[in-house]
C-alpha cells in the first residue's frame, strides 16, 4: 500500500513502461494491472488522473485486472489506500467521474442512498400523520427502491379527486 507522498511522486511517472510483466504459461504475456491502469491515466492542471480506458454504460471508468472488469476508481482507491469497507463506496471528492487519482477519492454514502434512508426515518408525514402499520401503504417505486405513501393522504387526495 503506497502513501499519499508516494502517490505524488508516481504522478510524473504515470504512462512510463518500465513497470514488470507479467507472464503466462501459454500465450501471450499478461501486462500487471499496474501497467494496465497507468496506461490510460493522463494527469490534468486539477491533479486530477483522468481515465482515457473503457468506460462503462454510465461513463465511469472501466479496467480489466487481469481476471474481471472493475470500476477504475475503486481499482485505484484499494491499491493506493486500502481496502473499501464493507456498506459503503468510494466517491470523489473532486466530482469528476473520469478522475481515479486516490488523493481525490474517499469512502462515503451516494446522495440518493443518503436521501433515500433519512426519508425511510421518518416518523410522520408532511402533513403530520404517523407513519405506523395501519396507516403506511408501503410498495416499490419504478426505480425498483420501496418507497411508501401515508394512508390518510391518499384517502384525502381520492376525495379531493372525486370532488372535481
Amino acid at each position: 500500500m503506497l502513501t499519499f507522498k508516494e502517490i505524488r511522486q508516481l504522478e510524473p511517472q504515470i504512462g512510463a513502461a518500465n513497470l514488470p510483466v507479467l507472464k503466462r504459461a501459454r500465450g501471450r504475456p499478461r501486462t500487471n494491472p499496474d501497467v494496465r491502469f497507468f496506461s490510460h491515466v493522463r494527469v490534468d492542471e486539477n491533479r486530477c488522473w483522468l481515465w482515457q480506458g473503457e468506460v462503462d454504460w454510465k461513463g465511469l471508468p472501466v479496467l480489466w485486472d487481469g481476471y474481471k472488469h472493475v470500476r477504475a476508481y475503486r481499482y485505484s482507491f484499494s491499491r493506493f489506500v486500502g481496502d473499501i469497507p464493507a456498506g459503503l463506496d468510494v466517491l470523489r471528492k473532486c466530482h469528476n467521474k473520469l478522475c481515479v487519482n486516490p488523493v481525490h477519492l474517499a469512502t462515503g454514502i451516494h446522495d440518493k442512498l443518503a436521501r433515500a434512508r433519512q426519508q425511510l426515518a421518518k416518523t410522520y408525514c408532511p402533513q403530520g400523520h404517523p407513519y405506523d402499520e395501519a396507516n403506511t401503504y408501503r410498495y416499490i417505486n419504478a426505480n425498483g427502491n420501496p418507497a411508501r405513501n401515508c394512508r390518510a393522504c391518499m384517502r384525502e387526495r381520492e376525495r379531493q379527486k372525486q370532488i372535481k
